[in-house]
């Protein structure tokens, strides 16, 4: 949840590219360039694989401790989700719920396969598959088509940017509720391919949790070890590997494509976002490797379990996160959007966070579930659910 907050609130809850003329509206100098640096190499394109990947985990622990019966509730709970989400995307268009309700319902039909096949699944989606067989059996548009496919954006941008900075509620929802999840569904299972590396990763969740990887034991650890170790050194080298064969493929792209570049229909362009996708997901794997072997040690145990309140309350943190950036950044509140930095930007987000972590622990106190966590599991069991705290 830190590490999404941290992309959004750096994007300052534009859910969508900017308009030409705002390009690079958050670097706006000083140490801007920097937390943009450090927000790439550590955190961008990473939160939402560990999102992912804690989906696959609760998915089998829902099914473990339930039975194999419950998938059937569990497609319940997904359409419930999407409704969320829809009502979520409203707001703000960077929604990701919506994504993993529908990614939801066929990745149940997964849950039998052995684990080897789920990882070899998770690294051909990671490595671009689909996006090799979206250009495959594709037609490239024309350069004329090209141009008013990037004029209709530029004004949709435009749209969203002016409707934000006004604080027009009204444009802001019917802008979000059509053009906006269009937008999301080219970003999630176009070129881009975000929605099959969220897919991916449901399975890797799965696959680990299934394998009884994240108990506590001998093997464990020394499995986490390992992995830690491979992960982390391929995080060093998969960049290294991917500009290589960027480089040696640019230097051929006058033979070969007729001048290359980064058009993300030529090789050149889907091997550079195929390197830069597996690079986030070794990444992930590393941190996940990380937070193992920190939560049995007694002082990081201590200090992550202060945060186990948020964890609880996951999906209110998530929507409430998109109310503040709304409050902070559009003209429906302070209306700072392009107004200040990345860095700014940030440290607005840590603040955010450490009122929820407040919150969180204010109101579990007092009640079971968070609001939304109540609502979700009202209408799963289709009773309300008890409120009070004992």
């Amino acid at each position: 949840l830190l590490t999404i907050a941290l992309v959004h609130f750096s994007e300052q809850f534009l859910g969508d590219m900017p308009p030409a003329s705002k390009a690079g509206y958050a670097n706006q100098g000083g140490v801007d360039g920097l937390v943009e640096g450090l927000l790439f190499f550590f955190v961008r394109g990473k939160g939402f694989l560990m999102f992912s990947f804690l989906f696959g985990v609760s998915f089998w622990l829902q099914l473990s401790r339930r039975g194999e019966a419950y998938w059937r509730r569990f497609l319940w709970r997904l359409t419930i989700l999407l409704g969320l989400g829809y009502a979520h995307t409203l707001l703000y268009r960077g929604d990701i719920l919506m994504v993993y309700a529908a990614l939801g319902l066929p990745f149940v039909l997964f849950r039998k396969l052995p684990d080897r096949a789920l990882w070899a699944i998770a690294a051909i989606l990671f490595f671009g598959l689909p996006r090799v067989v979206t250009v495959a059996f594709s037609v490239a548009p024309s350069a004329e088509q090209v141009a008013a496919m990037g004029a209709r954006d530029q004004a949709r941008s435009e749209a969203h940017w002016e409707a934000l900075e006004e604080g027009d509620l009204v444009r802001i929802i019917q802008q979000n509720g059509s053009a906006g999840v269009a937008s999301k569904t080219r970003f999630q299972f176009g070129l881009f391919g975000r929605g099959y590396q969220t897919f991916a990763m449901f399975l890797i969740g799965l696959a680990i949790a299934r394998a009884g990887r994240l108990d506590v034991s001998d093997a464990n650890r020394s499995f986490w070890f390992r992995a830690r170790l491979g992960f982390g050194l391929a995080t060093l080298l998969v960049p290294l590997i991917g500009f290589g064969v960027l480089a040696a493929l640019q230097a051929t792209a006058g033979e070969t494509e007729g001048g290359g570049g980064m058009d993300l229909r030529t090789v050149n362009g889907m091997m550079g976002i195929a390197f830069y996708d597996t690079w986030n997901a070794v990444m992930t794997l590393f941190y996940v490797g990380l937070f193992y072997w920190l939560i049995q040690k007694d002082f990081w145990r201590r200090v992550l379990l202060q945060m186990q309140p948020v964890g609880k309350m996951a999906l209110t943190c998530y929507v409430t996160q998109s109310v503040a950036g709304l409050a902070v950044f559009s003209g429906l509140g302070l209306g700072q959007l392009g107004k200040i930095g990345s860095a700014s930007s940030v440290g607005v987000c840590l603040l955010v966070v450490l009122a929820q972590l407040f919150a969180c622990r204010w109101w579990l106190a007092r009640f079971r579930y968070g609001p939304l966590e109540w609502l979700w599991r009202s209408l799963t069991q289709m009773r309300w659910a008890p409120m009070a705290e004992k």
